[in-house]
């Protein structure tokens, strides 16, 4: 792949922005969007905070730009990168960069390009810590063919969107937990499910604290060294044992707490918004103590559990409790002291409960740690593609090209036959249903996997039986459309239905003396439709009613995401499956089974049939 170097003023033409004085009211106010750097938060900006006149732009010289134009921040916070959406205006922190001769340079590379090399401080970008004008100008660019930027800009964006998308992935399940705890357990304040409480003291053993020595002013290279944890080692209610100062070798240790797994942390001091932070410990960890300014809560595992005390300690609500804790003379930071945790008054539900709930958050933050670790690849890839790209020397390996391939939804999800749809009357949804009963009715049927199956046959084999499926627990579920159905078997004749006394509730199906009668009309109804129907069906003679709920629900997030043109990765359908109710959970190890059954297997959606909401 071969360069040639230009100069930024080569090729772009360098607007930058203006404020209008702010004393002069008439300048500001309904008019035209005006950039600041706090609106780059986006790729494209179409909105922006503060808008200006049609006088401030005559009076202060404003210039205009273009649609289209490349926006980078140049000063306080340089090299934020976005394009205007819209014809605008910027203030002075931000250049408009408007590409000269599109077959020489094109935008999405422009902007990769600006993200990737020094824009300060090297040979190559402008020398010195700030830019302006003239050292922009001279900026050198690394142009290539314009078929080889387009090829370098697709890729780095396919890494870029996996990052963003492994982002998302790790933020969503914090919130299913968050959500999870609160619908399991309520507002702790409130405590609206009417829990008893007790002091912190009852269930607990004690609250040990650390020692705080004077350190070095750097982190440990590895474990084989002491370190002290930094109080940010569980500021923001995580625990992250990187942050730590490397303990000097000549001083001896006098008290030591090391974390261990299961270990709950509080922060006792820090200001008054971060006061009181849990952090939860998930593994054994060396040579790494504890300082004075973090608890260690013993707390008793047979009375409360540590993952339940963890997010309660940290709900949002709550927090307004355990500030109130913190005290202080004045200049000094909020502290609270082991006596008022201690008194701290909380709600205990059943330990059975809050063991249900810690399992669930075992299983959310496994799934978090694959995702955190695959997360770090595509960061590592997305630098190495970066810097190979810009110095010419970009060709993918086999793994690479794995990792891109999730950016490929196309090729990734496989080809799905077309079908003509048929439209039924409810007399013929009901000889449909009747038919997947006759042909799925094994030990495990009831009414969960009949729904399941009637929701996959309509969607896939395009039968329109006109439901109305909405969400449930279940998965894809029409209550009424299942009861008109029954009724209609049963006037007929064609099956007894019956709910069990036993504690499942499991509706059986009981097949009667007219149900061939039921067969000869379905082939002849569906006599075209008969051979992919059957087909379908046979896919699922083997599979519980707990397999049919799962692919169900997956094949409806997917054809969700299809109906509304949506990105589709595994990680996305997972997440999409997890919020779709929060018992979901459960399935949490069977979810990439069952996708890569789905996909061995054809049953792959292709956005026919109605969004399940």
């Amino acid at each position: 792949m071969k360069f040639r170097k230009y100069k930024l003023e080569d090729v772009c033409n360098i607007q930058i922005g203006k404020t209008p004085r702010r004393e002069v009211k008439e300048y500001w106010g309904k008019g035209y969007s005006w950039v600041s750097i706090s609106d780059l938060k986006s790729r494209i900006i179409t909105t922006t905070k503060e808008e200006i006149t049609e006088s401030a732009i005559k009076e202060c010289g404003c210039k205009l730009i273009p649609k289209g134009t490349i926006l980078m921040s140049f000063k306080l916070s340089i090299g934020k990168l976005a394009f205007a959406g819209k014809d605008l205006y910027t203030n002075e922190a931000i250049v408009g960069l408007e590409i000269k001769d599109k077959k020489l340079l094109h935008p999405d590379y422009l902007l990769y390009v600006l993200k990737i090399i020094p824009l300060v401080g090297s040979n190559n970008a402008a020398m010195g810590a700030t830019l302006n004008k003239e050292s922009l100008k001279i900026l050198q660019l690394p142009i290539p063919s314009l078929s080889d930027q387009l090829h370098i800009a697709n890729l780095l964006s396919k890494a870029e969107n996996l990052i963003t998308q492994r982002k998302q992935s790790i933020a969503l399940l914090d919130e299913f937990l968050k959500s999870t705890f609160l619908e399991m357990f309520g507002d702790p304040v409130r405590n609206e499910k009417g829990w008893g409480k007790n002091t912190l003291n009852t269930v607990i053993n004690g609250i040990d604290s650390g020692w705080s020595p004077v350190c070095l002013n750097k982190p440990r290279n590895n474990e084989s060294e002491w370190a002290i944890l930094k109080l940010s080692a569980v500021t923001y209610r995580k625990f992250n044992p990187l942050e730590n100062k490397l303990l000097d070798q000549s001083i001896s240790i006098k008290k030591g707490i090391v974390p261990q797994s299961g270990d709950l942390l509080f922060s006792r001091k820090n200001t008054y918004q971060l006061v009181g932070a849990a952090a939860f410990v998930f593994e054994d960890h060396k040579r790494l103590l504890l300082p004075d300014t973090i608890f260690r809560i013993n707390y008793k595992k047979d009375k409360i559990d540590g993952l339940y005390l963890w997010f309660l300690l940290n709900d949002f609500t709550f927090r307004n409790v355990i500030q109130s804790l913190a005290s202080g003379a004045s200049g000094s930071m909020p502290n609270i002291s082991k006596e008022k945790l201690n008194r701290l008054k909380i709600s205990i539900p059943p330990i059975k409960l809050q063991t249900q709930f810690a399992q669930i958050v075992e299983k959310t933050e496994a799934l978090k740690v694959q995702y955190q670790s695959s997360l770090q690849e595509l960061e590592n890839l997305y630098g190495s593609l970066s810097q190979r790209a810009f110095r010419g020397e970009l060709t993918l390996n086999q793994a690479e090209q794995q990792v891109l391939m999730a950016a490929e939804p196309e090729a990734k999800y496989g080809k799905v036959i077309e079908f003509t749809p048929k439209k039924c009357d409810s007399t013929e949804r009901a000889i449909l249903a009747g038919h997947i009963i006759n042909k799925t009715n094994k030990e495990d049927f009831g009414r969960v996997k009949f729904q399941k199956l009637l929701h996959l046959t309509e969607y896939f084999c395009k039968i329109d039986i006109d439901s109305n499926f909405s969400k449930n627990v279940a998965g894809p579920h029409d209550r009424l459309l299942i009861n008109e159905i029954e009724s209609t078997l049963e006037r007929y004749r064609f099956y007894d239905i019956n709910q069990s006394c036993k504690g499942n509730h499991k509706v059986n199906y009981r097949a009667l003396s007219s149900v061939d009668e039921l067969e000869d009309i379905f082939n002849t109804t569906f006599e075209s439709e008969r051979e992919r129907i059957d087909a379908f069906l046979s896919k699922f003679r083997k599979s519980s009613w707990e397999q049919c709920e799962i692919v169900s629900t997956l094949y409806a997030v997917w054809n969700n995401r299809l109906i509304m043109n949506q990105e589709i990765t595994d990680d996305l359908l997972k997440q999409d499956f997890l919020n779709w109710d929060v018992q979901k959970i459960k399935y949490l190890d069977r979810m990439d089974g069952a996708l890569q059954w789905m996909k061995d297997k054809g049953v792959v959606p292709d956005g026919w049939g109605k969004l399940i909401e």
